[in-house]
């Protein structure tokens, strides 16, 4: 998505007759990430220097999924990729963007996740020292090199073995079949305050 068109539909929703959130809201649609650490971590793998992709756009419906995967994380105390959702690829088809038909339900081909790091600049270092994590994060692959949309989530909360918990979709659409971005932003907004701060700790 450019960022005219971005633009636009930003303009389009706060001005409509029904406007699902106001102006000082719309910095929350990020096509890259809704909480800004989630948003600079994927433009960190997008400039990479050892990036392999020819083409890695960010795609709205996989910040929405990964940021809460994040929150699922969590809640749940635990870095797995198997939480609240049957498998990372169901999570992604379950909003409505589809992958390809050879990826089954019950796996995972676009789902790399890391806990522990406040910096998105640490956590990309620690993902690159694995190997599996290291290939999807770069395309490494001529399996990850296809898949060309990313979106990230981060959520922090201080009364957790982990505290920061982060989430990279990357993956490839089905083919003849455009990714929906079945989004519901009201949801966005009362998940995700506006103000990105971290909680205090007491």
């Amino acid at each position: 998505m450019t960022e005219l068109i971005k633009k636009l539909l930003l303009l389009l929703m706060m001005t409509s007759s029904n406007p699902v959130f106001s102006q000082a809201e719309a910095p929350l649609l990020n096509s890259c990430g809704i909480h800004p650490k989630a948003a600079h971590l994927a433009q960190l793998i997008i400039q990479h220097d050892e990036q392999q992709r020819f083409h890695l756009a960010c795609h709205p419906t996989l910040a929405l999924t990964a940021a809460k995967k994040a929150k699922a994380m969590a809640s749940n105390q635990r870095i797995e990729h198997n939480l609240d959702y049957s498998a990372p690829n169901a999570l992604l088809e379950s909003h409505g963007y589809f992958l390809p038909a050879a990826f089954l339900p019950t796996s995972n081909q676009v789902e790399s996740i890391a806990g522990g790091s406040k910096t998105a600049e640490k956590t990309l270092y620690n993902l690159k020292n694995s190997k599996n994590h290291r290939s999807h994060m770069l395309g490494l692959t001529d399996f990850h090199q296809g898949q060309i949309h990313i979106g990230v989530g981060y959520h922090y909360n201080p009364d957790t073995p982990h505290e920061h918990h982060w989430v990279v979709h990357i993956a490839e659409p089905r083919r003849n079949l455009v990714a929906k971005q079945s989004i519901d932003y009201q949801q966005i907004i009362n998940d995700f305050p506006s103000k990105h701060k971290a909680p205090t700790r007491k």
